[in-house]
């Protein structure tokens, strides 16, 4: 009897997609099945409803929302699908929202979203000055949707270290935070490490504002210095070569230190570790270009002779990275770059794909283009020893300046 109830259970299995098909086609008035079905699609795949719909993840979305209007959540489902910001996705109910509008939306049915207020926020990264309304009517910036996020979610580790970056050229403020507490700019960033223990950004942050001699306790008692923070950030991020260049900046010729693995590396080791991380992410700039140039049926060819579809040419590029979690987003940052520059020409991409391929390829390295153009590596230049300083620090300025536009509660720090 075991034994025939173990096949007919194997028989009759189903997978999770499958699952969520049967929830809508037993409740196609209910927005759940639509929900889930949409987190289980892959970013291009289509699927047949039962009134014959050929839908994407984002159509699924607008269904859940036709049945559930009241429902912040699939509002922010659906504004994080949309990869350009001038599309305009219409509604059952004759209405057609942008991305802002939509996670605007969200609040409006959830005040208490914490990641829709971080959404808007990362919309507006690029203008200290914009603003935007909240279906209460408060027109709030940058520092202020960061602010709001931490009222929502006390826990959210991204809202902490965002705000104490915007502090970190000036370690004499702190920020009341929506719970009461004030906290200066290395508080913010122990409270983004407490919140989230892999955030490299935090640990980063940290270091930054941590003078050479002084040490700083986290939540986990762990006392770490400048160093050991930066050996975190690194543990957290083992492909940013820029944290193990700021390492190899703090140490004397012969000093070593330990790693998170283990090894014990001295300044010329963390250089030439530098050296290899530049190259592999020229490396990958070129094939992310060369895959947002290719069309779908387009295939290149290497030198040796090897030939490399869209897909392989992105396999190549995220192996590069290593951050597999990242590929899906960009495979639809693809499509909004295609749309949004399809009038810019029609070399514009392959341009600009050829120009990264030559500094990504290695010298002497070829690569055929589905045009018949053969690209070849160039000498690669030498990399900066202190790799991007200068524009993390104008960018940590320019944060600082939108939390006191935005009117955030900052105080001056006590003696």
């Amino acid at each position: 009897t075991s034994q025939h109830t173990s096949q007919h259970t194997t028989t009759h299995t189903m997978d999770r997609k499958q699952v969520a098909m049967f929830i809508v086609h037993c409740h196609p008035e209910g927005s759940i099945g639509y929900l889930m079905l949409a987190s289980l699609l892959a970013p291009d795949e289509l699927v047949q409803l039962d009134d014959g719909q050929v839908v994407d993840r984002k159509q699924l979305y607008v269904e859940a929302i036709r049945c559930d209007p009241e429902w912040g959540g699939a509002y922010y489902d659906l504004g994080d699908e949309v990869t350009c910001l001038e599309e305009q996705v219409p509604l059952h109910d004759g209405r057609a929202l942008d991305k802002r509008q939509l996670f605007v939306e969200a609040i409006r049915h959830d005040p208490d979203l914490a990641v829709a207020y971080r959404s808007l926020a990362e919309l507006l990264d690029d203008d200290e000055d914009e603003k935007v309304q909240l279906p209460d009517g408060r027109e709030l910036g940058w520092g202020l949707l960061q602010w709001e996020a931490l009222r929502c979610d006390p826990d959210c580790g991204e809202a902490y270290c965002e705000l104490a970056w915007g502090l970190s050229e000036d370690a004499g403020v702190k920020v009341r935070l929506p719970d009461g507490r004030v906290l200066d700019c290395a508080q913010m960033f122990v409270e983004a490490i407490r919140c989230r223990p892999d955030y490299s950004e935090a640990f980063l942050g940290l270091a930054k504002v941590l003078t050479d001699a002084k040490t700083v306790q986290l939540h986990d008692g762990r006392v770490l210095d400048k160093k050991q923070l930066y050996v975190e950030a690194i543990r957290c991020k083992s492909k940013d070569a820029d944290v193990y260049s700021m390492l190899a900046n703090l140490l004397a010729p012969g000093e070593t230190v330990q790693m998170h693995d283990g090894r014990v590396l001295d300044q010329q080791q963390l250089r030439d570790h530098v050296a290899l991380q530049k190259a592999a992410e020229k490396r990958r700039t070129a094939f992310l270009a060369l895959a947002n140039w290719l069309r779908p049926d387009e295939s290149v060819t290497m030198g040796d002779g090897q030939t490399l579809s869209l897909k392989q040419v992105m396999d190549v590029a995220f192996a590069f990275s290593g951050q597999c979690s990242t590929r899906l987003a960009n495979e639809h940052y693809f499509g909004g770059m295609r749309a949004t520059l399809a009038g810019a020409g029609p070399d514009y991409l392959k341009n600009i794909a050829v120009s990264s391929l030559r500094k990504g390829l290695q010298p002497g390295e070829t690569m055929r283009l589905p045009d018949g153009t053969v690209v070849e590596g160039e000498a690669a230049a030498a990399a900066a020893a202190d790799g991007d300083k200068g524009k993390e620090e104008a960018s940590s300025a320019n944060k600082r300046a939108r939390i006191d536009d935005d009117d955030v509660a900052v105080e001056a720090a006590e003696d």
